[in-house]
């Protein structure tokens, strides 16, 4: 599969710099050239790599979509979609009106945001904050400096991590631990098969969009890990017992 490299010359005006040229071809690699600074396109749809370099932002109209990987060396920005086959690799924001999907794992510098989903094949990373309007899922783990919030659930096929609260408007799940810098807030209930660490107040079963039974108040872990001044301010604890 052939690269094609764009650079300055191929955008016309300034941050953002709009490319200027023909639609991009279907089978290709695309490269970026560094210290660009914002760039835009309509859409961009190509079975292979998107890699900016640094100093580079990428910027659509409609969707980011390629086949392969996304490494961008500042931000990624889409008016509907950002989807890789592979992995999504910002140095700053990844942020979608609609939903950022990836094969593998999403990794922002900063901030990880959606309007819709964020859904990832291996890990989801961010150095800010992790938000979705609906569900955040990912077959291993989910870790953010700041808070994780979401419109409806919280899935991770390990830990989820976060240095600030975690917040969902449905369920949250994990397959390993969950630890949090703050507290925990789940409309639905709240479940993991080992620790559950917090900071301030945690509550299951909170839902105010539709009626909830006592099942859905459920704190299931192998066992409460509190820290200073931590408590359960509503729902049912059952804790199952760590593995042995």
């Amino acid at each position: 599969m052939r690269t094609i490299l764009l650079t300055e010359k191929d955008f016309i005006g300034f941050n953002p710099r709009t490319y200027s040229g023909k639609k991009l071809d279907y089978n290709i690699n695309l490269e970026i050239e560094g210290n660009l600074g914002w760039v835009r396109f309509k859409d961009i749809e190509i079975a292979g790599s998107i890699h900016a370099k640094t100093g580079t932002s990428i910027k659509a109209e409609m969707s980011i979509t390629a086949g392969r990987d996304i490494k961008v060396g500042l931000g990624i920005k889409a008016g509907w979609d950002i989807k890789a086959g592979e992995g999504i690799d910002a140095g700053e924001d990844i942020k979608a009106e609609d939903n950022i999907y990836a094969g593998k794992g999403i990794k922002a510098g900063w901030v990880i945001k959606a309007g819709d989903n964020i859904d990832a094949g291996q890990d989801i990373k961010a150095g800010g904050g992790i938000n979705a309007g609906l569900n955040i899922k990912a077959e291993k783990d989910i870790s953010a400096v700041w808070g994780i919030k979401a419109g409806k659930s919280i899935k991770a096929g390990d830990s989820i991590n976060a240095g600030g609260g975690i917040d969902a408007g449905g369920s949250i799940d994990a397959g390993a631990n969950i630890n949090s810098g703050a507290g925990i807030k789940a409309g639905l209930g709240i479940t993991c098969k080992l620790g559950i660490s917090w900071r301030y107040k945690m509550f299951a079963g909170t839902c105010q969009w539709r009626e909830i039974g006592e099942l859905e108040k459920n704190i299931i872990c192998g066992r409460l890990e509190p820290k200073e001044e931590a408590t359960v301010e509503y729902g049912t604890v059952n804790e199952i017992g760590m593995p042995s």
